[in-house]
């Protein structure tokens, strides 16, 4: 399909520092809706999204409480963090901050190349997810 196409309707964000379901210490409130919206009906392709800090309420999903012998380091409250925003971006392209704001608002970030670009390695399975040719032919 290629990068192009693909970059006609599909946006991967990957935000840092939050856990596969949820939780974790990186800033994990997103509107996504919005920029879809837009994206479908003013033809406004999203590009950085905001990310806020969640609470320590909103954080996780804990099932069980803490521990009340926990040592204060491993209890992740995120207090510091309260407020924060940060700018996500389209994979491959990560946030940098630019040295001269406050370092805890999304406007202080700009878009960055990513730090490496790893080739998927041979595989004995790769042969499966060559490109095919259709069994139906197009008709113009």
């Amino acid at each position: 399909m290629g990068k192009t196409r693909t970059e006609a309707f599909s946006r991967l964000y990957m935000l840092p520092g939050v856990y596969h379901c949820g939780g974790g210490e990186g800033p994990s409130l997103v509107d996504l809706l919005t920029p879809i919206m837009a994206w479908v009906e003013k033809s406004q392709a999203p590009d950085a999204i905001v990310a806020r800090q969640a609470g320590p309420e909103k954080a996780g999903n804990r099932q069980r409480p803490l521990p009340k012998a926990l040592p204060a380091s491993m209890v992740n409250e995120n207090v510091g963090n309260r407020g924060r925003t940060r700018k996500v971006f389209p994979y491959p392209f990560m946030a940098e901050y630019d040295h001269k704001g406050y370092s805890k608002n999304a406007n202080s970030y700009q878009r960055a190349q990513p730090l490496t670009t790893e080739k998927t390695p041979h595989w004995m399975g790769a042969g499966f997810f060559k490109p095919y040719a259709p069994l139906e032919r197009q008709v113009d």
